[in-house]
C-alpha cells in the first residue's frame, strides 16, 4: 500500500501577475500537489501531463509548504499514472472561470482542470472524497476534517 500526502505550497509567483494577486487575496496557499510514497505529483496549467518528481528534489524548493498525511491507498503507481495522465487540460473556458469564480465566493462558475481540481479528483480516485474546486486552503481544510485522522 502506498502512503499519500497532500502538499500545499506558498509560491512567490504563479502563472501570471493577475493570478498571483488573485491567489494572495483569497488564500494563503496557491499551489497543491500529491505525494505518493517518495513521488510528488504536480499538476501545472501549461503542461499536458502532470510532473512526477522525487520528494528529495521537491524538498529543495525554498517555498513555504505544508504536508498532510491522508492515508494509504491500494492503487498502484501504474493506475495512478494512467488516471492522472488522462485528466483534461486547462481550456480557455477554465481560465475565464478561474477569474470569475472568486467574485461569487467560488459558488459559480466552478473552477476546473487546475491543480486544485486535479489533486481533488486524484484523491477522490484513491479515497472516494469530495471534489473541491476553490482554493488550496479549502482542499487542505476539507482533507484535515475528513481524511487526515483515518490512519
Amino acid at each position: 500500500m502506498l502512503k499519500v500526502h497532500l502538499i500545499v505550497y506558498q509560491l512567490q509567483n504563479v502563472i501570471d501577475p493577475l493570478s498571483t494577486i488573485y491567489q494572495r487575496m483569497f488564500s494563503k496557499w496557491n499551489h497543491c500537489a500529491i505525494q505518493v510514497d517518495d513521488i510528488v505529483i504536480h499538476f501545472y496549467d501549461d503542461l499536458e501531463y502532470p510532473r512526477w518528481t522525487e520528494i528529495n528534489i521537491d524538498l529543495k524548493l525554498k517555498h513555504p509548504r505544508e504536508s498532510l498525511y491522508i492515508g494509504k491507498t491500494t492503487k498502484t503507481f501504474s493506475e495512478i499514472r494512467d488516471y492522472t495522465n488522462n485528466l483534461p487540460n486547462m481550456r480557455l473556458n477554465d481560465y475565464v472561470c478561474r477569474y470569475l469564480s472568486p467574485l461569487t465566493l467560488f459558488k459559480y462558475p466552478k473552477k476546473h482542470n487546475d491543480c486544485i481540481h486535479k489533486c481533488s479528483q486524484t484523491l477522490q480516485f484513491m479515497f472516494g472524497c469530495d471534489i473541491i474546486t476553490s482554493t488550496p486552503d479549502k482542499l487542505l481544510e476539507y482533507m484535515k476534517e475528513n481524511y487526515a485522522n483515518r490512519r
